[in-house]
C-alpha cells in the first residue's frame, strides 16, 4: 500500500533543517523516499526493509544508503536527525517500533521521529498500550487526528500522525 501524496505532505510539514541524516526504517518501495528527497534536498536518507523483493529494489537507487533489511537488527549506536516512517500496524505493533526508532534518534532540539499509528494506545486496555502512554509521558509529543481523504488505498487507515522530539 503507498501513502497518498497529501499524506506524504502532511507528515514532511514537520521536517525542518538541512543537512539531516534521515531514516525510512520501512521503506517499502521507496515512495516515501522519493517524496522527501523532492521536499527535503541536501540530506542522506538511509532506508531499512524486510521485504526481500522490496529490498533488491531499494538497493538500486542512488540516492539512498541501504542499511539493513530487518531493522529490528539495526545497532543502536546508529542515530538519525529525522525518522520518517508508516510502521506495520497490526495488533499494536507500531507502538513497540516507534518506541524502538527513538532510540536512534539524535538527541538534539531539532531532531523529530515522524510516525503514523493507530489511535488504539490512547485508550486502550492492551498492555503494549499501556506501556505506550506510559512511555509518551515524558516526551515532548504531538498528536493529530488526521482527515480520512488523506489515504490512498490503505486496507487499514492510521488514523493519526505522531511527531516526537527528544
Amino acid at each position: 500500500m503507498e501513502p497518498s501524496k497529501k499524506l506524504l505532505q502532511l507528515m514532511a510539514s514537520y521536517v525542518t533543517g538541512e543537512d539531516l541524516e534521515i531514516l525510512d526504517p520501512f521503506a517499502g518501495s521507496g515512495s516515501s523516499i522519493k517524496f522527501l528527497k523532492k521536499f527535503a534536498t541536501n540530506n542522506c536518507i538511509s532506508a531499512c526493509e524486510l521485504d526481500q523483493r522490496l529490498a533488491a529494489h531499494l538497493q538500486k537507487l542512488p540516492t539512498i544508503k541501504f542499511l539493513c533489511k530487518d531493522f529490528w537488527e539495526l545497532d543502536y549506536t546508529t542515530k538519525f536527525d529525522l525518522i520518517f516512517m508508516i510502521p506495520p500496524h497490526r495488533d499494536n505493533q507500531d507502538c513497540d517500533w516507534i518506541v524502538k526508532a527513538f532510540q536512534h534518534l539524535k538527541k538534539k532540539p531539532e531532531s523529530r521521529l515522524i510516525s503514523l499509528t493507530l489511535p488504539y494506545w490512547v485508550t486502550g486496555i492492551y498492555h503494549n498500550q499501556k506501556f505506550f502512554r506510559k512511555w509518551l509521558q515524558d516526551k515532548n509529543y504531538k498528536f493529530k487526528i488526521i482527515d480520512e481523504s488523506a489515504y490512498q488505498d490503505f486496507l487499514v487507515c492510521p488514523e493519526a500522525l505522531l511527531v516526537i522530539q527528544p
